[in-house]
């Protein structure tokens, strides 16, 4: 009724919590779900360790992976940076095969081409914002994300969700999930492209 520009909410509610109702780990609960999927808007997820953080945000984090929905992400982490003079950081995690075959001159070209990519990514989107880029191999995307960000000392993360093309519907996704429900600090999910506001 209000069209807002962002919306925020807590990963669960304290009346669940009362209940006893248990939670699946790593899950931000089926409210947060069905706002992401729904909202025509940002959605800034924030759980009791990020109630602490609050704006202005000086040092914004966007993950990446190279998906319609991040470089959406990464344009609105831009705009946040922008209007506030924040520092902005640009994350890619490697995924790195257990495979014995793998060597380390394979994970160097692998970073090599990965940080290419990243610093053409979404270029025309960012406008003039130069964000610091970084690369990491690892095998579980949220938890490379939560690590950055804890070195980096970032007070916002901003990742895009995911979306299912044949059906046309976005979701959050387990790395987005998981990294809000551990992050120290709050989370904004950014959905499909064509949702965002100019």
């Amino acid at each position: 009724q209000i069209d807002p520009e962002l919306i925020v909410i807590g990963p669960h509610s304290q009346a669940a919590r009362e209940k006893g109702v248990v939670r699946v780990a790593g899950r931000v609960g089926s409210t947060v779900e069905g706002v992401v999927k729904r909202a025509h808007c940002p959605v800034m997820i924030v759980n009791e360790a990020g109630a602490a953080v609050t704006p202005p945000f000086r040092r914004i984090l966007v993950g990446v992976d190279f998906s319609a929905s991040c470089e959406c992400a990464l344009a609105f982490a831009a705009k946040l940076s922008g209007t506030g003079g924040a520092k902005l950081f640009v994350f890619h995690m490697i995924p790195v095969p257990p495979q014995p075959g793998y060597t380390q001159d394979d994970y160097e070209a692998d970073v090599k081409t990965a940080t290419k990519r990243l610093q053409s990514f979404g270029q025309e989107s960012i406008g003039g914002v130069e964000p610091e880029y970084g690369i990491q191999g690892g095998a579980h995307p949220h938890l490379e994300i939560l690590k950055w960000a804890a070195g980096k000392a970032v007070d916002v993360i901003v990742m895009g969700s995911h979306t299912k093309a044949e059906e046309g519907k976005w979701y959050p996704g387990s790395a987005v999930e998981r990294v809000s429900s551990r992050s120290n600090c709050p989370v904004i999910v950014v959905t499909d492209p064509t949702t965002l506001k100019p």
